[in-house]
């Protein structure tokens, strides 16, 4: 009996040693575990690095489309007798030509009252920023507003 006894604790010990083995068999060793966080610390600094990039690209496509409303107001503002200032309205004849448009944060107009447009023809003003997006030209020659490299009345994209 006192060998039988002996044999079942043997045969116990030997199963949980099994066991013991198995579970770390399957466990994960601190350094794998380091491997995979520097993984998903690597591939959230190239997410976020893209987004910046989309995010000052939204900003230059809305400071185009912002500057370029204002194209239209000008067009009436000389077709009326008036002249393009800077300030607040577009046109010296009143507010009713509308004001110039907001830009989003980092973009201003460039210059004064002659830089924005000087008379009918031709005429030219900008946009700049303070990030490394291109500078929003608007010109006669185009009538529009682009991203050339050069801003000036013979600029064209």
């Amino acid at each position: 009996m006192g060998g039988e006894r002996w044999e079942n604790i043997n045969h116990e010990t030997q199963s949980m040693k099994h066991l013991t083995q198995k579970n770390k068999d399957k466990a994960f060793t601190l350094i794998e575990i380091m491997v995979a966080i520097a993984i998903v610390g690597i591939l959230a600094a190239v997410i976020l690095v893209s987004m910046n990039a989309y995010g000052a690209k939204a900003r230059s496509s809305r400071a185009m489309a912002q500057a370029s409303s204002a194209l239209s107001a000008m067009a009436s503002c000389w077709g009326n007798g008036g002249d393009v200032v800077s300030g607040t309205n577009i046109c010296s004849i009143g507010s009713s030509y509308g004001t110039w448009p907001t830009l989003p944060t980092g973009y201003s107009y460039s210059g004064n009252s002659i830089t924005k447009a000087q008379s009918v023809n031709p005429w030219v003003f900008s946009v700049t920023n303070t990030e490394s997006a291109p500078t929003v030209c608007c010109n006669s020659k185009m009538n529009s507003c682009g991203q050339p490299s050069s801003c000036d009345v013979n600029a064209t994209w």
